[in-house]
């Protein structure tokens, strides 16, 4: 494992040789692509959010508070409450005979579902208000008038982070 320069790693990478074993200045290549990948992640989010705008991002924000009464609500039941079913139907070989599995298949099975009706609620108000919220924080952040610089690191950072991604593949 080599200790690499910027040029020569990228002489060795067109001349298609895996350069992602070796070090860039100490730094292994194969964790700046890691890192190139997460920036060019956050650099993106970061346009794609400036392309929306604050006022968009401030209408999906008040959308979501609004929108608690949907019809929507029965079907996260049923995706946090039915898998006690399916783990109701894989119980352990228990002699209860067959009405004595059949009631325990019901017990956890039903009391899957209580649980499951209370994690909906806390994911249908708790995680829908953190996400408003956090979006509204986002669409305020957009509306500085400093965010011009932002859009300008945010750029360079995604070109930084793609060079480190294609430098490691």
């Amino acid at each position: 494992m080599a200790d690499l320069g910027l040029f020569e790693a990228w002489r060795m990478w067109l001349d298609n040789v895996q350069v992602n074993q070796h070090t860039l200045a100490g730094w292994s290549i194969l964790g700046l692509g890691r890192a190139g990948k997460a920036l060019s992640f956050v650099a993106g989010l970061t346009v794609i959010l400036d392309i929306a705008g604050p006022a968009r991002l401030s209408s999906l924000a008040t959308w979501l508070r609004r929108r608690r009464d949907s019809g929507d609500f029965p079907l996260y039941v049923l995706i946090f409450g039915g898998w006690w079913f399916v783990l109701a139907g894989i119980l352990p070989d228990w002699d209860l005979g067959i009405a004595g599995t059949i009631f325990a298949n019901m017990i956890i099975g039903l009391l899957g579902t209580i649980v499951g009706a209370y994690v909906a609620v806390f994911v249908w108000l708790g995680l829908r208000c953190l996400l408003s919220w956090l979006v509204l924080g986002v669409a305020a952040w957009l509306a500085h008038p400093q965010v011009t610089q932002l859009r300008l690191l945010a750029i360079f950072a995604l070109l930084l982070g793609f060079h480190f991604d294609l430098l490691a593949s």
